[in-house]
């Protein structure tokens, strides 16, 4: 009974830590909806992934419309506006939002969380804050009827976060006074109580990339969580999967440098994902019943990526 309440603890309640699993795939910035599970709150917080690099790069991984950055692990990660001084106060804040593996948490219990931040340090955005927290919420919410600032978040760090090159753990406790279906992500002071750092001039933003978000009853578990094993210097850069590719037909024909499994994704010009499939063949037929005249196709195997453009005249 001991081992079974410990391998019950070590479990990750955010069910899309990584950011991994997408619902379609990002083309622009305000989309972090397309990420499955994981939801807006406030204003517009990002999603980006590899799928996006062959279409715009606007929200690709690493290069992107602000910035370049590796994900902590994995192909994707998230970004929020963390403090905005561009209009008239109080500043703007975003909120992203998970909701849970197992519905929602257990009141009186103790969590423990922990996600990854990357300062991203451009010029307009050198502004660093030092209350980045967690809040709950028992309903949803949206840009239109948004997360409020309440100054009473679960629990929140003093630290300022200014790593732009590698990315900071931040570690947070909270015990749960009800039963909370969403876990929110952001800095929940207003403006008299978030204090702030300005690096350089000109700065209007405090913006954050996030990562491997988790959430358990188990301190230790969270602290080393990490779910995709990658190295520190990422090796899943755009390499060479798909030896040849081929439309006949209305037939996509694709042939690949091995038979290791392979997960491969087929999008439109709009970012809609059409085809979606695990392979360990060399050689793999696709119909393309879409009349679309550009498609993207991501393949990845193990931890590296490949995106090719393929223009297809429906025959």
């Amino acid at each position: 009974m001991l081992f079974c309440a410990v391998m019950s603890a070590q479990v990750n309640l955010v069910p899309n830590p990584s950011f991994e699993d997408m619902i379609s795939c990002p083309i622009t910035i305000s989309e972090m909806f397309k990420a499955d599970h994981w939801h807006t709150f406030r204003n517009t917080p990002d999603y980006y992934h590899t799928c996006n690099n062959p279409i715009n790069a606007v929200v690709g991984v690493p290069y992107n419309n602000l910035g370049f950055q590796y994900p902590h692990s994995g192909l994707a990660h998230a970004g929020i506006i963390a403090f905005d001084i561009t209009g008239s106060p109080p500043a703007q804040r975003e909120y992203l939002a998970s909701d849970l593996n197992g519905g929602s948490l257990i009141i009186g219990e103790q969590y423990f969380l922990t996600f990854w931040v990357s300062w991203l340090g451009v010029p307009g955005f050198g502004l660093v804050v030092n209350k980045l927290g967690v809040s709950a919420s028992t309903s949803n919410y949206s840009q239109i009827d948004p997360f409020p600032v309440t100054n009473n978040p679960l629990a929140y760090s003093d630290s300022f976060y200014t790593d732009s090159l590698g990315w900071s753990q931040v570690r947070l406790a909270f015990v749960a006074d009800s039963s909370y279906q969403y876990i929110i992500l952001g800095d929940f002071f207003d403006d008299l109580h978030t204090d702030t750092l300005h690096h350089g001039q000109f700065n209007s933003h405090c913006y954050y990339y996030i990562d491997d978000v988790c959430l358990s009853t188990d301190s230790a578990y969270c602290s080393t969580y990490r779910p995709i094993s990658t190295d520190d210097t990422p090796n899943w850069r755009n390499k060479q999967i798909v030896e040849n590719s081929f439309v006949d037909n209305n037939i996509l024909n694709l042939q690949f440098a091995s038979s290791e499994e392979k997960q491969i994704y087929i999008f439109s010009c709009l970012g809609q994902m059409i085809y979606r499939n695990n392979s360990s063949s060399k050689q793999l037929s696709i119909p393309l019943l879409e009349n679309n005249s550009i498609l993207f196709v991501t393949i990845y195997s193990r931890d590296i990526f490949q995106s090719i453009k393929i223009i297809h005249i429906k025959q």
